[in-house]
């Protein structure tokens, strides 16, 4: 389920679902003036984990917004593998960077 932007370069949220059940969400900005994409946070519920549901989340955004560079926060040293997988499976870095997001997605400051 896509929650859009309230305003250009905004958070957007995607929820997960499994069936009908929510297991997690990506939190997210685009600015298509910039070019760039930024993950702010991912999360997958504990049962949910390892059937591809952060992975294909990912893809999803990828292919919505092509063109994009895309960062990400300070990952947790565990989500190495899955940032390497994905690098595999896109051939865009998402690059690990803090501060990724742009003067005009830093006007949103709700994350």
């Amino acid at each position: 389920v896509h929650l859009p932007a309230g305003a250009p370069a905004g958070f957007q949220r995607l929820v997960l679902r499994r069936g009908l059940l929510v297991v997690g969400q990506v939190d997210f900005q685009v600015c298509q003036g910039c070019r760039r994409g930024y993950l702010r946070k991912i999360s997958v519920d504990g049962a949910a984990k390892g059937y591809g549901i952060g992975t294909r989340a990912v893809l999803k955004l990828y292919r919505r917004y092509p063109g994009l560079t895309w960062y990400t926060t300070t990952q947790y040293d565990t989500a190495g593998t899955f940032w390497q997988k994905i690098a595999r499976r896109t051939d865009g870095a998402f690059t690990e960077n803090h501060d990724g997001a742009c003067e005009h997605m830093k006007i949103d400051r709700r994350g």
